[in-house]
């Protein structure tokens, strides 16, 4: 069983969201292999 935090949240939302670096790249895509090349050409 789990309950809610209450109170003040660990860390701000927006905080949190600039931690999370390491995945950038659309889950939803209709290609994988082409968006994959391009985050490629991108980093390159």
């Amino acid at each position: 069983m789990t309950t809610k935090r209450t109170g003040t949240p660990w860390m701000p939302a927006d905080t949190y969201g600039k931690t999370l670096t390491g995945l950038s790249l659309n889950l939803i895509v209709r290609d994988s292999r082409r968006a994959c090349r391009s985050i490629a050409t991108w980093s390159a």
